[in-house]
């Protein structure tokens, strides 16, 4: 899956319709596009050496990562999906729950991860922070948690064998051949 690096920041610029994107956009305009957001590996990925990426390559890679399935799949996006089952511990279970960390738990939690750690997530924080300002909007449902899920129908045992098979969330169980 190719990561994406970006969230609309909480300028004008969220409020941008896609044809006002140039056909082209240049690292530039992606960086003020994305404030905080953007990523320097994830456009290097993206743009493959060229100087700029095309629109819809640019709006399917924003798209992604901002209706991305489970709390698991948008910590991948940030590539710090190895802090899932921490934050999961502080209840976080989507992206915006990251604003909503009291601001002890916040620090105790950050001054915990290590220097690369720092880096992404300040940058997921951001992007959870944006998210929060577009209450739902961002994703035409509220998923919940695989572990929130299977608890409402009292199957967590079944927790260890599913992320075994890659079941990240709900929706991959549909995914399973019928065989």
């Amino acid at each position: 899956m190719l990561r994406i690096f970006c969230c609309p920041s909480p300028l004008p610029t969220a409020a941008l319709q896609e044809d006002q994107i140039p056909a082209e956009v240049t690292e530039e305009w992606a960086r003020n596009f994305c404030g905080k957001c953007f990523d320097d590996a994830d456009w290097c990925q993206m743009a493959a050496g060229q100087k700029t990426v095309g629109r819809d390559a640019f709006l399917t890679c924003c798209k992604i990562r901002s209706h991305a399935p489970s709390l698991r799949a948008w910590l991948e996006c940030w590539r710090i999906d190895e802090l899932t089952e921490d934050l999961e511990g502080l209840e976080v279970m989507c992206a915006d729950d990251l604003v909503d960390m009291d601001e002890k738990t916040m620090h105790t939690f950050y001054d915990g991860l290590k220097v690369v750690q720092k880096a992404h997530w300040e940058k997921a924080r951001a992007h959870g922070a944006y998210l929060k300002t577009k209450p739902l909007g961002y994703m035409p449902w509220r998923p919940a948690g695989l572990d929130m899920w299977l608890d409402s129908w009292r199957l967590s045992r079944i927790k260890p064998n599913l992320f075994k098979l890659g079941v990240d969330c709900k929706e991959d169980i549909l995914d399973f051949p019928e065989s």
